[in-house]
């Protein structure tokens, strides 16, 4: 009976471990701490598809087949995080048909690209008339982003990664996040790596 008593007083008495916690996988906490490194950084509008990409898509486009449409549980997740702190969804498919509608992001002071402004000239109405409507939204940036993937860096076991897509009306770029929990269980952005392209 005292034995059985002093394990209870002992387990009561140990400090809970931070990293017992929901799995990445299912953490609405994690999906915000990548969403809100974003948020941080951002002055045009930004909206975030709750769809999760493939963990093999390649990231040049985004289809249908880049996207876990099956994957109800996560997408309920992400919709519901995003919705409590008023963050717009996005359609990414829809939305990677407008990356360059406004074409590349010329250097400051140097005005519009006459070889993009020529190419341009060059295209078939339809195509134009799609631009314009892409650029007639205003300007924006849309994020996907694919599943959390543990053990990705072998040196820090407890990081996780996360890839991300961010989507413009002038190009789009590729950026791993990996995040590691605090003392106190909260997931915090530690080292950023960018993929594809590097736009501000």
């Amino acid at each position: 009976m005292a034995a059985g008593l002093s394990a209870a007083a002992c387990a009561e008495s140990e400090v809970p471990d931070p990293y017992a916690r929901v799995s990445p996988l299912q953490s609405a906490d994690f999906f915000l701490a990548a969403v809100s490194h974003f948020a941080e950084r951002e002055d045009t509008p930004m909206r975030v598809e709750p769809r999760p990409l493939r963990a093999e898509a390649l990231l040049h486009s985004v289809t249908a087949a880049d996207l876990l449409l099956t994957d109800s549980a996560t997408i309920r997740m992400r919709t519901g995080a995003l919705a409590a702190r008023d963050i717009p969804t996005a359609d990414a498919t829809a939305d990677w048909t407008c990356v360059f509608a406004s074409g590349l992001r010329p250097p400051p002071g140097k005005g519009n690209d006459p070889i993009w402004e020529e190419m341009r000239a060059a295209e078939p109405d339809s195509l134009r008339r799609h631009r314009d409507a892409c650029r007639a939204r205003g300007e924006y940036v849309s994020l996907a982003f694919g599943p959390p993937q543990a053990g990705t860096q072998p040196d820090h076991p407890r990081r996780w990664r996360i890839r991300a897509m961010r989507m413009l009306l002038y190009g789009w770029e590729v950026i791993d996040l990996f995040l590691e929990a605090d003392a106190r269980g909260e997931w915090q952005v530690v080292e950023v790596q960018e993929r594809v392209g590097a736009f501000s």
